[in-house]
């Protein structure tokens, strides 16, 4: 019983001793052992049509062409409808490989 407590005990509280000041909600593995992330915390991050990384302030989703859309919002939602559009909270933008970053 102590070594289940303490296991519910450290599961509370290690997740916030990692985060540090870099957690993101999201990110995908790259070539070379490589982990990609967006820029900003509550971006979002995809592969484009030609397996490149493509991110937003917001999610981020492929669209039917392979190109990667995101949402305006920070933090924002994004998501394919049954017709196969792309819809996004606020507006949808362009997904670029400069909100993404490398860690190492």
């Amino acid at each position: 019983m102590k070594f289940f407590f303490l296991s519910l005990l450290a599961s509370l509280f290690l997740p916030l001793a990692s985060t540090g000041a870099y957690a993101h909600k999201e990110c995908l593995a790259g070539p070379n052992n490589a982990v990609v992330c967006p820029k900003e915390p509550e971006g979002g991050i995809a592969l484009n049509q030609s397996g490149q990384f493509a991110c937003g302030v917001g999610a981020c989703v492929r669209n039917r062409h392979g190109a990667v859309q995101c949402s305006s919002v920070p933090g924002g939602g994004a998501g394919i409808a049954t017709n196969g559009l792309v819809k996004c909270e606020g507006n949808c933008v362009a997904g670029q490989a400069n909100l993404c970053v490398t860690l190492r």
